[in-house]
């Protein structure tokens, strides 16, 4: 059984915040139209009826100020929103320890040509693992 790393657990929230937060964006697409002074005009529905903001943001458990910097992306014309660590190429030391070690291993074990997997030289043991 493969045990989770914090960093595992910490990617897998993010991407159901992300996930989530796209939800919401695309509710707002769904159910917002502009007026005649040009205003936006958006319908909150919980169970086919019709409520207000703040009902709608409590039937979802939706934090205002998340709901509001949604609203925010929305205005400016965003259709899908990503993760803001999204792209960065930074590795934390433990990540590149990790790195380090694998290459060594893939340098020093002796490749299987019939199922692609790797054997390390008999002078290590499982403790200088």
């Amino acid at each position: 059984m493969k045990q989770l790393s914090v960093e595992d657990i910490r990617y897998a929230e993010a991407k159901k915040k992300a996930g989530k937060r796209n939800y919401f964006l695309e509710y707002l697409h769904q159910h917002s139209s502009s007026d005649d002074s040009n205003e936006l005009q958006t319908e909150f529905y919980v169970k086919g009826k019709i409520v207000c903001r703040e009902a709608w943001l409590l039937a979802h458990n939706l934090n205002k100020e998340t709901f509001r910097r949604i609203w925010g992306k929305f205005k400016d014309g965003a259709n899908v929103l990503e993760h803001g660590n999204k792209g960065r190429k930074s590795i934390t030391s433990k990540t590149a320890d990790c790195i380090a070690w694998l290459q060594f291993l893939l340098a020093v074990g002796d490749h299987q040509p019939d199922n692609g997997g790797i054997h390390l030289p008999t002078c290590f043991t499982k403790s200088d693992i």
